[in-house]
């Protein structure tokens, strides 16, 4: 708790950030801005944030230079972005399979993009009921941990995805935004050739908001989102699109995330993962004191993965669940979410509601402000 306010909106940003990701921002707004790949690099004495973000990026996930590209973007949405811009243009009636964790930075951006049908699976394991005919022409997006429940894709779930993909070698793009620095991830050992994955800094990986990046096979993706800039070509040649990356890199946001990414690597993605679920299993042994009423107008999603740290409630009476959060907020200075947290079709076709509210805790939370959320609750007339 910091500044009297209690944070428990993790799964959208985490905060606070770790004393290195704060010292990271200060240190390079203190420092001469040297853009990378300019002749005043001589004067640097260490490797451009660029190379050393990419670096520790595959250090990370365990990401084979050789096979993949790694491209900085500004999140997990522009890398969405750039990924199906390259897919309409190269095959404009290709269609979308997800299942109903499906996030919005792909669903959404499918339907503006490409407009096909997409076909929306219960489970992503049903992917074995799709003809060959049907799914030589489509390519699958895998929201890799649902934020809303938690629940994370199983390794054998994501096996018998890429098992049935691979004679036909359809793209796979997975999101893991939110389940990067909760759980260990080794993109070499998912072993499938025609694989992209999108990332966010600014959730589990504690980074500052504006950094993200795009993995992709090499060479792959050669039709530029956006142009500009000097981009990774040499002189002026316009024949040539040169890099993904166009205009000037956010250094100061890959800063934060070198810094993100190694004390995460110095606490152990098993510690943040235990951390995380002790916390959950706290508050649902403390969920017996609080009021009954409560209990009447949000009813609690079924929780089977406590180490994502979310707990989310249907809201069953919107009048007064919106007073008791507008109370909590204003009142009690307590932060959450309400809202569909750009997961729409696992409100509509899962949960039968349209907005859920969801606490989320982080590696800097305290049990003294689960406490203090449980009393809040009650001093409320519901």
């Amino acid at each position: 708790m910091l500044n009297n306010i209690y944070y428990f909106n993790n799964a959208a940003t985490t905060w606070p950030k770790p004393q290195e990701v704060v010292t990271s921002v200060t240190d390079y707004f203190v420092s001469p801005p040297i853009n990378s790949a300019r002749h005043c690099n001589c004067v640097k004495q260490t490797e451009d944030v660029d190379v050393v973000v990419k670096r520790k990026i595959s250090e990370f996930f365990n990401i084979n230079r050789d096979k993949y590209s790694i491209t900085m973007s500004c999140g997990a949405t522009y890398s969405a972005n750039i990924f199906i811009y390259w897919l309409q243009k190269v095959n404009k009636d290709i269609r979308l399979i997800t299942d109903n964790n499906g996030h919005n930075s792909i669903y959404r951006t499918h339907f503006e993009k490409i407009g096909t049908d997409p076909i929306i699976l219960d489970s992503l394991d049903e992917i074995k009921n799709i003809q060959e005919d049907e799914i030589k022409n489509c390519y699958v997006a895998i929201t890799h941990e649902n934020n809303v429940s938690g629940d994370l894709i199983s390794d054998d779930t994501l096996k018998t995805v890429f098992d049935y993909c691979r004679p036909y070698n359809i793209p796979i793009i997975i999101d893991i935004t939110q389940s990067a620095g909760t759980y260990e991830i080794n993109v070499d050992n998912w072993n499938y050739d025609n694989l992209y994955i999108m990332c966010s800094g600014h959730k589990g990986l504690m980074s500052v908001t504006g950094i993200g990046f795009l993995v992709s096979p090499k060479d792959k993706i050669n039709i530029p989102y956006v142009s500009g800039g000097t981009g990774g070509v040499s002189g002026i040649d316009y024949k040539n699109t040169g890099s993904l990356e166009a205009g000037t890199p956010n250094e100061l946001a890959m800063t934060s995330l070198i810094a993100g990414l190694d004390f995460i690597s110095s606490k152990k993605i098993r510690t943040i993962k235990l951390y995380k679920s002790m916390l959950v299993e706290y508050f649902l042994s403390n969920y017996h004191l609080v009021n009954p009423r409560f209990k009447e107008n949000f009813e609690m999603i079924p929780i089977t993965n406590p180490s994502s740290g979310i707990i989310s409630f249907k809201l069953k009476n919107n009048t007064s669940c919106l007073h008791v959060v507008e109370k909590l907020t204003k009142e009690y200075k307590i932060m959450f979410r309400v809202g569909v947290h750009c997961a729409p079709l696992y409100h509509i076709n899962v949960l039968k509601c349209e907005s859920t509210l969801r606490i989320s805790f982080g590696y800097f939370n305290k049990v003294h402000e689960i406490d203090y959320l449980i009393r809040s609750i009650n001093q409320i007339t519901i």
